[in-house]
């Protein structure tokens, strides 16, 4: 009987063994890999590609960037993934080796296409359900000037998310004035967008805004905007966009006068990465406001980004904020103003 029940366990122990042996064989055969054209191959996940730089989580090592043109080929299959390329194509699947050297095949279902690395603009894991997307960075700055005992706290964040037609962008960013014991909310600017692509390259935008600008005479602004978007330029590491429709706005000066007017925004947007090693990403971005209820007012809200990435994730960014108003509310102290910070940063 003790014989019996013993050689039981030991049968199913070893089955339990087998069972888990199978199970961290097919974990490792989901492994990802990257293929360096010197020869080197790293095991671990892919995480995405972007403006001509490879995002690797490879094992042992940790997230790694790899200038697209050091890259031999991919082989990935631990998600779905999206990609868009400089044909205007845009495909959902997974990853196998390329043919030749510098390229990758695309798997989507019955379907396999060869793609040139050099042709992917983007490429990120695709899962159901547009909360499993999010991307984001957040980062912070703090000036001090003594002669003047005035301090500058300076916040900006965004995230981003998005599923096979739809697109959700987030940016934030305030400019806080210290000193003595007054305090000054001089930038405040937070947007939320909805962006619907039709078409590969064409898209339905709606976004809601905010902003506060103290040397505008701005106490509050609040806007809602409804139009249509189109990504006219795609490179592997650039990418740029225009887009236009109508924006109402609520206004209140710092004065306490109230202003509703509409106006038709001219919106540009270009992001390029420029070197693997410094890794240098620059992105610009303006927005026109044309008056046609308030006539021949005109207005412009930019950023222009500089970015350096120190190690993996951990960014360090000069960042310009220019604001122009041909009419601004009364209270204001001069009609165009800018400001310049540098934020440490973190990616997620």
């Amino acid at each position: 009987m003790f014989f019996t029940l013993t050689k039981r366990k030991l049968t199913l122990f070893g089955i339990l063994l087998f069972l888990l042996s199978s199970w961290s064989s097919s974990l490792s055969a989901q492994t990802d890999k990257l293929y360096l054209r010197n020869g080197t191959i790293l095991n671990g996940t892919l995480r995405s590609i972007n403006l001509g730089k490879i995002n690797f989580d490879a094992n042992d090592i940790g997230i790694v960037d790899v200038k697209i043109t050091n890259a031999r080929t991919l082989f990935a299959t631990s998600f779905q993934y999206r990609v868009s390329t400089v044909h205007q194509d845009v495909m959902y699947g997974s990853i196998l080796p390329g043919k030749d050297s510098g390229s990758i095949i695309f798997a989507s279902g019955k379907d396999s296409v060869n793609v040139l690395l050099d042709d992917i603009v983007t490429l990120s894991k695709y899962r159901k359900g547009i909360m499993h997307q999010i991307e984001g960075n957040i980062s912070a700055g703090y000036s001090f000037t003594k002669s003047s005992e005035l301090g500058r706290i300076n916040l900006d964040a965004s995230l981003n998310t998005r599923s096979k037609n739809v697109a959700l962008a987030f940016t934030g960013a305030t400019i806080t004035s210290i000193q003595g014991d007054s305090l000054a909310r001089d930038l405040e600017n937070a947007s939320l967008q909805v962006s619907y692509y039709y078409l590969p390259d064409w898209y339905l935008l709606t976004y809601v805004n905010y902003q506060r600008n103290l040397s505008l005479g701005i106490g509050q602004r609040f806007q809602e905007a409804l139009g249509t978007g189109y990504e006219f330029l795609k490179r592997s590491r650039m990418l740029a966009s225009v887009g236009t429709g109508g924006i109402l706005n609520q206004e209140k000066s710092l004065e306490g006068d109230r202003n509703y007017t509409f106006e038709i925004p001219l919106l540009l947007q270009y992001d390029l990465f420029l070197f693997s090693s410094p890794n240098l990403s620059f992105s610009f971005k303006q927005q026109l406001y044309f008056g046609i209820s308030q006539k021949g007012r005109i207005r412009e809200d930019g950023e222009t980004r500089l970015s350096y990435e120190v190690i993996s994730d951990l960014t360090i960014s000069l960042v310009f904020y220019n604001n122009y108003d041909n009419q601004p509310p009364a209270g204001s102290v001069r009609n165009f103003d800018y400001n310049m910070v540098v934020n440490v940063g973190y990616k997620f």
